[in-house]
């Protein structure tokens, strides 16, 4: 059975575009790895958006005015986006995050 590695990166560590370059450059990193390790990645919310996404449900349940904060992280991955990926592959995940945002 092949050996497994996870590495789970969060909070700070996606909190930018420039943090998840970093974070890019550590799992492409083949000095981290044994000779056939199996590499799972997992990556959590950009930093702050779990709290945001559950202070906005609070608002939703108590019929309270929620748009503008949904709006607000679009925006954030909209730009993170733009500064990650290349304007030849971008539109697919600029649609994406709008249809998931629109849900």
């Amino acid at each position: 059975m092949p050996l497994k590695k996870v590495l789970k990166f969060g909070g700070s560590s996606v909190g930018s575009p420039s943090r998840i370059v970093s974070l890019i450059e550590i799992v492409r990193d083949p000095a981290r790895y044994q000779e056939g390790e199996v590499l799972a990645v997992v990556v959590s919310a950009f930093q702050g958006v779990t709290d945001t996404l559950i202070a906005l449900a609070r608002s939703a349940a108590a019929h309270e005015s929620y748009i503008a904060g949904l709006r607000d992280i679009e925006k954030r991955h909209l730009e993170a986006l733009h500064e990650l990926l290349p304007a030849t592959t971008r539109s697919g995940a600029l649609a994406s995050v709008k249809v998931l945002i629109n849900e």
